[in-house]
């Protein structure tokens, strides 16, 4: 299933760092229309530790939480 998300992941991190900001998660996540609340706890649980990014594995998780 983790390598369906390979390609969201590279379509989510905009700037090619390896990395999904907070920015770019808001913008690849609100496409989920799910109420903003919900997107926040979804980052505060993925975002582990607080780094106010993802890497791969945190993105991951995140969309296996929405999907």
């Amino acid at each position: 299933m983790a390598a369906d998300y390979a390609q969201w992941f590279v379509f989510a991190d905009t700037d090619g760092d390896g990395k999904v900001s907070g920015a770019e998660a808001v913008q690849f996540f609100s496409q989920a229309a799910l109420p903003k609340e919900s997107l926040a706890a979804l980052w505060e649980l993925c975002d582990k530790p607080p780094r106010g990014f993802l890497e791969r594995r945190q993105f991951d998780v995140a969309m296996q939480l929405i999907t």
